[in-house]
């Protein structure tokens, strides 16, 4: 503070002696009353309605934060000038060592803070990498058990191979033995005979004794060598009981995989909520040691306002403190408003954890309540499956456009071919037309020339006969007759000479203006191609119609019901031989499609002219069964794009049956394709839908059931068939009187209804929908 502030404030101290002083020195009697009411009587005073002075030297309160300290500077500054009051003095050092009290204090509190501050992180980096160290030690154990794991797979696919080839070599050794068998009692039945011979014969008689010892001896070896293969095959059965042991512990080590699998994701959680609920309470605690401590300082701040308006008069101090603590109740109330806001972002945060939670479990229904505690993972995987679903039906869409792209190519090719040859036959007709119309014309006046001709011949025999008549009375008129006649002729012929050059030069026209010889020839080599390519649209033709004949007796032949079906596709593009054993031997060559319900041996061998050509074989079994499929030997060359694909069902123009949404399977998993030159060791097997029954028969009842699930039972026909419902009860529930039954379900938009159609195709997707029933009738008709 300034001294001209001192003397401008009139309850100052130095104000006061000013006034008394000049009160003294002249002498008067001073008037207290015009200095104020608290120059005589003592009062507190109140700093809430005062008013500050706006002067030009005057700070302003916005710009500075005056505390004791800077009270105490002013008061020094003051004393330079005069000598203050004891009572003030001792009043300033009283107030000065409670402010340094005060700060003592609150650095204490500081320290103190800092202190349970640094306690506090060391703790969270210890809980941290005390949890670093559990992951890494989890995904060590993790990394074993895989390790495990694949060793296990090795092992397994090992052993498989090496059962494989133990059965093979089984089998082969057994074959063997069976021909060793049949020629060793082929050979019995004719020593029999010649030791039968030998009894007849006592000259013989010893050595066909020798001959039956050899052939015991023989029969002996025989024996020991089946025994010693008996020996093998017990060792083969104890490897192959090993290899099951084998099995037996992998599925162990996975069941305990997947258990510890299922323990990790647990603690994991468990981590999280641990987590979740250590920073939860850490933010709780922080927030009630900062409750207490501004408690504590508001206490004290309100004791130090007490105090300081009890002890000191001043209302600049006052109004500094005022301030402060105005500025800390806005930094409070800022607290608070964020506090409101973290409050709201951790109840926003709740409601789409919950939202999650329930997407996650609506997506992931079906899952054991073991499985359905890891929602993410398992929502994770729903998306991913999706998105392989998405790309297969992307990579199906691009394989299809593609297709579609080359199919309209061929469309324009064959179009703009289809065009030429239209062209070149109109151009064709207009020449055979002119030419036509030509040969009319000549053939008209060809007529002309010939009853000209007639003519003239009709008049040389009238002539002749005047000629040789025997009267010589008439010859003077015979002779003016001849000369008339012979003028006559004469003009005839001129006119008939003057019409044969005037056709000549219409025959020269007409060669000139088609071409003349080269034209025809054209004309001729056009005509041939013609006919040639027409016998051969004819015998392709025949052909097409041979082969639809052929393709539908061989899928209806067999006496097998079709349930469980296969079909091999061989892309023979330079493909060389392709072999596949079943059981049984068949031969297959003089067909390229084949349908049998039969156990065989399949063999195909490719030649250049089925270069481009696309092979199969479909096979059929009783409704019990499945069809197993082996390899032998596989020799398809993938750079020259052969190929040999296994399909879990049958496949016709694109087209699956069962179709997709009646197998349990998807069409990507349903497709196997196999190429280069190497043994198959994967014993590809079938795996259709229970609810699905393939038949071949005239009359047969069949009742079909959901059990009130949300599936697709279909029954289907390979043949035209006539179908009558016996009974229905479809898409009521609860229901005891007889509804009738109900026609165009699906359009009236009921969801349970039964439908009743037919297709082209194997595609049950295809369907061309007669009728759709529902309701309940015991006697439909």
């Amino acid at each position: 503070m300034s001294g001209k502030q001192d003397t401008d404030d009139p309850t100052s101290v130095r104000k006061m002696l000013d006034d008394i002083r000049f009160c003294h020195a002249s002498g008067n009697l001073c008037n207290f009353s015009d200095i104020g009411s608290a120059v005589v009587v003592p009062a507190r005073l109140r700093f809430d309605d005062s008013v500050m002075l706006a002067d030009n030297k005057k700070r302003k309160f916005a710009e500075s934060n005056v505390s004791v300290s800077t009270v105490d500077v002013s008061v020094e500054d003051s004393d330079v000038s005069m000598m203050a009051s004891p009572w003030e003095t001792r009043h300033l050092k009283a107030e000065m060592a409670e402010a340094k009290a005060q700060k003592a204090n609150l650095e204490e509190q500081i320290k103190k803070l800092h202190h349970t501050r640094m306690e506090l992180e060391l703790m969270y980096d210890n809980e941290k990498t005390r949890f670093i160290k559990e992951q890494e030690r989890d995904r060590e154990t993790i990394k074993l058990l895989e390790a495990q794991v694949t060793s296990l797979r090795k092992r397994e696919i090992e052993g498989r191979d090496e059962l494989s080839e133990y059965r093979q070599t089984a089998e082969t050794v057994r074959y063997k033995l069976g021909k060793n068998i049949i020629q060793l009692q082929e050979e019995y039945l004719q020593l029999d005979d010649k030791f039968k011979q030998v009894e007849l014969n006592h000259k013989e008689r010893a050595a066909g004794k020798r001959r039956i010892l050899e052939l015991e001896a023989q029969l002996a070896l025989a024996i020991e060598e089946t025994a010693s293969l008996k020996d093998h095959i017990k060792l083969l059965e104890g490897k192959v009981l090993e290899v099951t042991d084998l099995k037996h512990q992998v599925e162990i080590t996975k069941h305990n995989y997947t258990q510890a699998e299922q323990r990790i994701k647990l603690l994991e959680l468990e981590q999280e909520k641990g987590k979740e609920a250590q920073e939860l309470l850490e933010k709780k605690q922080h927030k009630l040691l900062q409750f207490a401590e501004l408690e504590q300082e508001v206490t004290l701040l309100r004791n130090e306002n007490r105090n300081l308006q009890d002890a000191v008069h001043n209302k600049l101090v006052l109004e500094e403190e005022v301030l402060d603590l105005r500025s800390r109740q806005a930094g409070f109330e800022k607290r608070e408003q964020r506090l409101a806001q973290l409050e709201a972002s951790h109840r926003h945060l709740e409601s789409m954890l919950e939202h999650w939670c329930q997407l996650a479990h609506d997506h992931c229904l079906g899952f054991s309540p073991e499985k359905a505690v890891s929602g993410p993972e398992l929502l994770r995987m729903r998306i991913e499956m999706l998105q392989q679903k998405e790309l297969l039906l992307t990579a199906d869409k691009a394989r299809l456009d593609s297709r579609l792209k080359t199919a309209e190519q061929e469309k324009r090719k064959t179009d703009t071919e289809l065009d030429a040859a239209r062209r070149q036959t109109e151009r064709l007709q207009v020449t055979n037309e002119e030419r036509t119309s030509a040969i009319k014309r000549l053939q008209k006046r060809l007529l002309l020339v010939s009853y000209e001709r007639d003519s003239y011949r009709s008049q040389l025999n009238s002539y002749e006969k005047d000629v040789t008549a025997p009267s010589p009375g008439l010859l003077n008129s015979q002779q003016q007759q001849q000369r008339s006649r012979i003028y006559a002729l004469e003009k005839a012929v001129e006119g008939y000479r003057e019409l044969v050059e005037k056709l000549e030069g219409d025959l020269e026209k007409t060669m000139k203006g088609s071409g003349g010889v080269e034209y025809n020839e054209r004309i001729r080599k056009l005509e041939e191609e013609r006919n040639t390519l027409l016998e051969e649209k004819e015998q392709l033709m025949k052909r097409r119609d041979e082969l639809e004949v052929e393709l539908e007796h061989r899928a209806l032949k067999g006496d097998g019901r079709p349930v469980d079906t296969k079909v091999f596709q061989f892309s023979n593009v330079a493909v060389r031989v392709v072999d596949i054993r079943v059981e049984r031997s068949l031969l297959w060559s003089d067909y390229c499609i084949v349908v049998t319900s039969e156990e065989g041996q399949f063999f195909h061998k490719s030649t250049a002219d089925d270069a481009s050509t696309v092979c199969g074989v479909y096979i059929l079994t009783d409704p019990d069964r499945r069809v197993e499929v082996h390899f032998d030997y596989l020799d398809v060359p993938c750079e020259n794009r052969g190929l040999v694909s296994f399909v879990d069902g049958w496949e016709l123009n694109q087209q699956f049956f069962p179709s997709a949404e009646d197998h349990p399977k998807p069409l990507n998993q349903r497709y196997r394709e196999f190429c280069a030159r190497h043994k198959v060791k994967e014993v590809l097997e079938s795996s259709q839908n229970a609810g699905l029954i393939q038949y071949r028969g005239k009359a047969d009842v069949y009742t079909l059931r959901n059990c009130r699930k949300h599936v697709n039972c279909s029954l289907p026909t390979l043949y035209p068939a006539s179908v009558e419902v016996l009974s229905l009860n479809v898409g009521l529930q609860d229901v005891e009187v007889e509804t009738g039954t109900v026609h165009k379900c699906q359009k009236c938009g009921l969801p349970d209804y039964l439908q009743i159609g037919g297709s082209e195709g194997l595609d049950t997707t295809h369907l061309t929908v007669a009728d759709s029933i529902c309701g309940l009738n015991s006697k439909p008709g």
